[in-house]
């Protein structure tokens, strides 16, 4: 890369060392053990052959794409905190300031911040169940429905997006099927709760945005973990957060993120 030394291009080789270096993890670690499924319990992981529940606050995604974002402070709180798992995008998706009416959004990078090892095109998904929702159940009225009518019903996604889902599974187990360690997969099925009806062979974790405690055993047959994979806008407080955590996780839950918004640049941890 022959680009003049001032400073976002060292800002911008940085972001993509960083890149880099995420990206060869799988192949630098080649040999050492990755998660899997614990062969006593498939509903829960393991670890260098220990079982393993992974729990986090994590920041709204932007800390690989956001070059503004200071990623060691962060890694260094999250793991003095107890934490030991975080969520990323690799700049296949990125939001504009403002989005959802986020403050301080750190997967909306300011202009000239965004970081991607590839050309913009159009979007293609990002939340399958809530990009082209189709309803799957009613939810009980345990809220204000004037206040959060989102919230009503359970949704998922529409075939064609299952469909494409399916395709991208059997695109990443055939790209590592040489490989002496294999990655599993998660797939982001539905929003609260709901009784799958179909999962993927290829599919090892079964993602639930806002779960509510009932979709681990509504989908215990699967022999999977249960992923909580974001609340934050089902209320960001420390009291919300630590009641969804306790009662997703002694419900069988394998996974929690809450989606910690406090992360963003130029905050002080």
């Amino acid at each position: 890369m022959n680009l003049p030394m001032n400073r976002d291009n060292k800002l911008l080789i940085k972001g993509f060392s960083l890149l880099a270096i995420l990206l060869l993890l799988p192949v630098i670690r080649i040999f050492s053990q990755p998660l899997d499924l614990h062969p006593d319990n498939p509903h829960y992981l393991r670890y260098k052959a220990k079982p393993v529940l992974l729990i986090t606050s994590a920041e709204h995604y932007g800390s690989v794409l956001n070059k503004d974002f200071n990623s060691v402070t962060y890694l260094t709180t999250m793991q003095s905190e107890g934490m030991n798992y975080t969520r990323i995008f690799t700049g296949s998706y990125v939001e504009i300031p403002g989005s959802f009416g986020i403050s301080n959004n750190t997967l909306a990078p300011s202009v000239g911040n965004f970081l991607a090892p590839w050309n913009r095109v159009d979007e293609i998904q990002n939340e399958p169940w809530a990009d082209d929702p189709q309803k799957a159940m009613r939810l009980l009225k345990t809220h204000d429905p004037g206040k959060l009518n989102w919230a009503n019903w359970a949704e998922t996604a529409s075939e064609a997006s299952l469909e494409w889902q399916k395709e991208i599974a059997a695109t990443i187990v055939e790209t590592e099927k040489g490989l002496p360690k294999k990655h599993m997969i998660a797939q982001n099925f539905v929003n609260f709760k709901h009784s799958l009806e179909e999962v993927d062979p290829y599919v090892s974790i079964l993602n639930f945005h806002y779960a509510w405690p009932e979709a681990v055993w509504m989908n215990y047959a699967w022999n999977r973990p249960i992923n909580f994979d974001e609340s934050g806008f089902a209320g960001s407080s420390d009291t919300t957060y630590l009641r969804q955590a306790w009662q997703f996780m002694l419900a069988g839950g394998a996974i929690f993120n809450s989606l910690d918004y406090s992360f963003f640049v130029g905050s002080v941890l």
